[in-house]
């Protein structure tokens, strides 16, 4: 299963935002049965690649992974309460979760959906 993960704050500047999200990557690579990649795509004159501010995209091995990752954004969301998550899945489906509503029914919806 592919999903989109996209973080996104109103207190952090966009090179703090952008750490959190290279951290949170290479933490699900290593850690977990999750995918994780950091979408770019080739800047117009051809020198580098322009990587969008947020986001990530997930794909999901094991069948444990959707639990492992509503286990890291909670996580997240303790460590840094200004983030809000939007996680889209293929369907188009869309959860947004921050630090207000993380114990709410809306972990519990994403997590049945992920599994």
């Amino acid at each position: 299963m592919g999903i989109t993960l996209r973080l996104s704050s109103d207190k952090m500047d966009d090179e703090d935002l952008q750490v959190i999200t290279r951290e949170l990557c290479d933490t699900l690579n290593a850690e977990t049965e999750i995918a994780a990649t950091l979408p770019s795509q080739p800047v117009e004159n051809g020198k580098g690649v322009l990587v969008a501010m947020g986001m990530m995209a997930l794909s999901f091995v094991g069948s444990d992974a959707g639990k492992v990752l509503v286990g890291f954004i909670e996580k997240l969301l303790f460590r840094e309460s200004s983030l809000e998550l939007e996680i889209t899945q293929p369907d188009g489906t869309v959860f947004k979760i921050n630090a207000k509503n993380k114990n709410s029914q809306e972990i519990k919806a994403l997590l049945e959906q992920l599994q």
